[in-house]
């Protein structure tokens, strides 16, 4: 994940904010028109323009930031709500579906799905009725199907049933170098919330969006984004472009690497190894999982142009490749041959790579 601009702080208490001043300044004003029940729909307008800006991966430290900014942490009380302690004692008896759920004007519903009560995020996504219009407002939406009210967790899931689909490939493709690495640390939500936006992540206008991006230059962890895509085969047709033509040495090295070895590789989590159980010394070893690649290219070809690669990233694939690959109708020569020439390679890593696959072969 790209490390996240900040900027000055002018409302709360904090040292930095994730937020430029236009957008502190647009939550500050939303707050005291909520206060004083004046919102207006410019308003509203101008707070959705302002966010949609914001890069997806914002939105877990934006929501608090908004609460506190626009003060929306607690209920917020229509003029009708009792503030008497005598009035507010009366209502605890009353169903508090009637006491705290309020009807909230549709545009003003991406406002309140950031507010702290979770009766009114509640309130604000059953008042939605259009698809998310950017990748912030995206992502806010799966944030909520892993909001910690399971109420809410329920009105996420029926938005997003209805709206994700009408949603712009290019805002889901762009949320989705966020949430495909993120998607493993959101544990509220359920396998049907799970589900829901996978079937949109692998859409395939989604799919080939997510290809011309991958093509260009970028910020991110992009390896590890990659290798989350490939968990399925939707995205397995882009592979060969990926090689030859990403700008980014990462991610020609990941498609080489699944082209090459026919097998998708990708990271679960962790598992505890003992170094020392008498000390009680333990670390972390990556658990990953594996998918069987099917192609019909030249691996011989796709060897050659690994080796010849300007990255020593890519060239290590095909050094490892080298060692991997003793039953794939390569002529022993061809792979004796290009071993040698890596063995003289300007990386250090690519040569030990390359002088191990030589010596293993004249062992046998």
């Amino acid at each position: 994940m790209a490390k996240l601009v900040t900027y000055p702080d002018l409302y709360t208490h904090r040292k930095y904010s994730i937020l430029p001043s236009e957008c502190q300044e647009i939550a500050y004003e939303i707050g005291k028109a909520l206060n004083s029940n004046s919102l207006e729909k410019h308003q509203i307008d101008k707070f959705r323009t302002n966010f949609g800006n914001l890069e997806p991966s914002c939105v877990s430290r934006a929501l608090i930031e908004i609460r506190d900014i626009a003060n929306i942490r607690r209920s917020y009380r229509p003029q009708e709500y009792p503030t008497s302690f005598l009035g507010r004692f009366q209502n605890i008896w009353k169903k508090l579906t009637e006491l705290k759920v309020m009807n909230v004007e549709s545009e003003a519903g991406w406002i309140f799905i950031f507010h702290g009560d979770g009766y009114l995020r509640q309130s604000g996504l059953s008042s939605l009725n259009s698809p998310p219009q950017s990748p912030f407002e995206f992502t806010s939406i799966v944030y909520r199907l892993n909001d910690w009210v399971e109420n809410v967790r329920n009105k996420a899931i029926t938005f997003a049933t209805l709206r994700f689909p009408e949603t712009k490939s290019d805002i889901i493709s762009e949320s989705a170098f966020f949430l495909l690495e993120q998607s493993e640390y959101l544990l509220r939500w359920n396998d049907h919330s799970r589900r829901l936006l996978q079937q949109q992540l692998f859409r395939p206008d989604v799919l080939l969006n997510l290809k011309d991006k991958f093509l260009k230059n970028r910020t991110g962890r992009l390896a590890y984004v990659l290798s989350h895509l490939l968990r399925r085969p939707e995205f397995d047709i882009y592979l060969e472009e990926l090689a030859l033509h990403a700008e980014l040495p990462q991610v020609r090295a990941v498609a080489f690497d699944a082209l090459l070895n026919e097998r998708a590789i990708w990271p679960t989590g962790y598992k505890k190894i003992w170094i020392d159980k008498v000390y009680g010394v333990s670390g972390r070893e990556r658990v990953t999982q594996t998918r069987h690649i099917t192609h019909s290219l030249d691996v011989q070809n796709l060897l050659s142009l690994a080796a010849s690669d300007n990255s020593a990233v890519v060239r290590k694939v095909a050094a490892n490749s080298l060692i991997a690959l003793p039953n794939k109708n390569i002529p022993e020569k061809d792979m004796r041959d290009l071993a040698t020439c890596l063995s003289r390679d300007k990386s250090k890593s690519v040569r030990k790579i390359a002088e191990f696959y030589l010596n293993k072969v004249d062992t046998n």
